[in-house]
């Protein structure tokens, strides 16, 4: 049946009103139905096992109460360390409860990305050398003081059985990742720092050695988040700073938690 102009806009308009409303009950139908899918779930608080004391710190298990969320299953339980005393009774008490998990993440790091055990005792050379020669003159005090008490640690209770390739100790892993994780980041940047910074005084092994070094220092993929305050907005001024540690994937080091 035919109809005028305006009676024909009436009915469109009709028409169109009940679509609306058509695609408004899908939408609500929709939102319902996903309501509907989710699955909640109440946490449970973790709970904890002592494993080991020393002094008046303790090393902890945490117990992550089964869950339906993604994500939190641990292939190893994670660890809780509470430090208490002094920097150095810290640093003791650190390596008194975590000499065997910081060897086991020091080991898988190094191992992953440098197969040659050749490899890894150069580039453990070479941190050593900035460390000794550059990175020490800037280290804080109480940082200072946490490394003495990790040696001390070891002069009383001896030096641990040699690994393959070296000898190492909690303090000496400290080291050796504060220089890694300090290298500049780019391989531009580090052959600029190598030449402009540090290359002043080098001993003679490794001016011979440089430029197998910088290849090494290249399997580095640093990626990480930081941030820093100080000044005004800290009480005395002091600097405080988080970094978030992304370093290459599947290193075997989140076995520490």
């Amino acid at each position: 049946k035919l109809c005028s102009r305006e009676s024909c806009s009436l009915v469109i308009m009709a028409r169109l009103a009940s679509l609306a409303c058509i695609a408004v009950i899908l939408v609500g139908a929709t939102t319902a139905s996903a309501v509907q899918m989710l699955n909640p779930y109440i946490e449970a608080k973790a709970s904890y096992t002592k494993l080991a004391a020393s002094q008046a710190s303790a090393l902890y298990q945490i117990n992550v109460p089964g869950s339906t969320a993604a994500g939190e299953s641990y292939a190893t339980p994670p660890l809780l360390v509470d430090l208490h005393g002094t920097r150095h009774d810290i640093g003791y008490d650190y390596a008194a409860l975590l000499h065997n998990q910081t060897l086991d993440t020091f080991n898988a790091f190094m191992s992953s990305l440098f197969p040659s055990a050749k490899d890894r005792q150069l580039l453990m050379n070479f941190t050593e050398f900035l460390w000794d020669n550059y990175y020490v003159t800037y280290q804080p005090p109480q940082f200072a003081a946490e490394l003495a008490g990790m040696a001390a640690y070891y002069e009383e209770h001896g030096k641990p059985a040699p690994v393959p390739g070296s000898y190492i100790t909690v303090d000496m892993v400290e080291r050796h990742f504060l220089v890694l994780a300090n290298m500049p980041a780019d391989e531009q940047n580090i052959i600029a720092a190598l030449e402009q910074e540090f290359e002043k005084g080098w001993p003679v092994w490794l001016k011979d050695v440089i430029n197998e070094i910088i290849k090494l220092v290249l399997h580095l993929k640093p990626g990480c988040d930081a941030y820093g305050v100080w000044g005004s907005r800290t009480k005395d001024s002091l600097l405080y700073s988080s970094r978030n540690l992304d370093y290459n994937s599947d290193t075997g080091i989140n076995r520490n938690k």
